[in-house]
């Protein structure tokens, strides 16, 4: 009982530290207001790079994994996971 009520304070704690997070952010948005959009194009250009680069590098040692178990060599471990990561 006392590890599930650890859990679950873990989790809550988890949650409310994220939306604190997310409500600090905001303050700039609602300080400044809507910025003008070549400086809004660059900021939606750099999230959008941090969070293709963010899934392109959570791929790749997973990818290499996986590729282990069809290939013994590692070039080719790394081809076929390279190969998946540009489909």
């Amino acid at each position: 009982m006392e590890e599930t009520s650890s859990i679950l304070l873990m989790g809550f704690t988890g949650s409310l530290l994220a939306g604190l997070c997310t409500s600090i952010g905001a303050i700039p948005a609602l300080v400044y207001g809507r910025p003008e959009e070549r400086t809004e194009t660059l900021m939606l250009g750099f999230a959008a790079g941090v969070m293709l680069a963010a899934s392109i590098f959570s791929l790749i040692l997973p990818g290499l994994d996986a590729a282990g178990a069809v290939f013994e060599s590692e070039n080719a471990r790394a081809l076929l996971a390279v190969c998946g990561i540009l489909i």
